[in-house]
């Protein structure tokens, strides 16, 4: 059995003059879980109600912030932090810096190095590059493609 709950928000500043090529978006959410995980005790293959369980209540939240120094150009970071399902004594932490660049309102190209702090050792340590291009298809978006993605 499961429960998960979260809250977000974000806030957009645009100057008054010229706030068609500059903008700061921060925002952020937070995860509170409780998990319940039932344990075969007696061995036999079959969870049943003589069988023991055990809770877990583990946290987690994403904060991030973005800037857009040109029409086309936007830098940000995003910070993830979050406990094992199976364990919430132990997390898991990911600091994101990007660089985006919108070609057109249907076409974007996001660059970005995620560095992972991790109690798990096969994810502490972690250095990973990604590069992410997004295509609309279909109708045309709404607003020009400068507008705070």
């Amino acid at each position: 059995q499961s429960r998960v709950g979260s809250v977000d928000a974000w806030y957009r500043w645009k100057p008054l003059r010229g706030g068609e090529s500059s903008s700061i978006l921060v925002g952020g959410q937070l995860f509170k879980a409780q998990h319940e995980f039932a344990v075969d005790s007696d061995l036999d293959g079959d969870i049943d109600v003589n069988d023991e369980a055990f809770e877990t209540a583990p946290v987690g939240f994403t904060a991030w912030a973005q800037a857009q120094f040109s029409r086309p150009l936007y830098f940000g970071v995003r910070w993830d932090q979050a406990d094992f399902l199976g364990n919430d004594d132990r997390d898991r932490r990911r600091l994101t810096p990007y660089v985006s660049w919108y070609m057109t309102e249907f076409f974007r190209a996001r660059a970005m190095v995620e560095r992972t702090w991790s109690d798990d050792p096969a994810d502490d340590g972690l250095l990973t590059f990604m590069v992410e291009i997004n295509v609309v298809f279909g109708a045309h978006p709404t607003e020009p493609f400068w507008v705070n993605k």
